[in-house]
């Protein structure tokens, strides 16, 4: 199973992407949040949030971390292993990012979007309906929360950073050429 992991900041592609490829190869897109908070569930019942035990999990690299990565990774290889590809979205820890490549070795593919920051604004503005003016507080905030947590380390890490700055059309054909080899 080949698993591609869908990084970039706020308004980048990534959703997108995942959906694209969900809805026309049927390719499965999972949101690793949901995998963490059934991790965090049946470790820790509700003794923590998700965001106490998102900033433990990634705060630092320790034996518990790497414990719950191999979980995590061994519950995508439950749930989806009959899969010959699968997409992971909202990937932006390098932590997460060096485990995975380190464990799944060439089975494990980091695609980084890169997308002008008033590109991602203009875009998210037209979705929701709203001004450039409304958006652009928005996603900046947004952005420094993912910096926070590390995506820009998790772009220098990647395999692809590809330029979304373009159409969607030239997007869906990346993503074409993307999984061609595993559909």
């Amino acid at each position: 199973m080949k698993i591609i992991g869908f990084g970039g900041l706020s308004e980048s592609g990534k959703s997108y992407s995942g959906k694209y490829l969900e809805r026309k190869y049927g390719i499965p897109r999972i949101k690793l949040v949901n995998i963490l908070e059934k991790l965090r569930y049946n470790f820790f019942k509700n003794k923590i949030n998700l965001d106490e035990f998102h900033d433990f999990l990634y705060s630092t690299e320790n034996k518990f971390t790497t414990f719950l990565l191999d979980q995590m990774i061994l519950e995508i290889e439950y749930h989806y292993g009959d899969h010959p590809v699968i997409v992971v979205e909202s990937l932006r820890n390098p932590i997460l990012g060096k485990h995975f490549k380190t464990s799944l070795g060439d089975n494990f593919e980091n695609v980084y979007f890169e997308v002008a920051f008033l590109t991602r604004v203009r875009r998210e503005a037209e979705k929701l309906g709203e001004s450039v003016d409304e958006i652009i507080e928005k996603t900046y905030l947004k952005d420094q929360e993912k910096i926070l947590h590390g995506a820009l380390e998790f772009k220098e890490l990647s395999d692809i950073i590809y330029d979304n700055n373009g159409t969607i059309k030239m997007l869906e054909i990346f993503l074409d050429d993307l999984v061609k080899n595993y559909i």
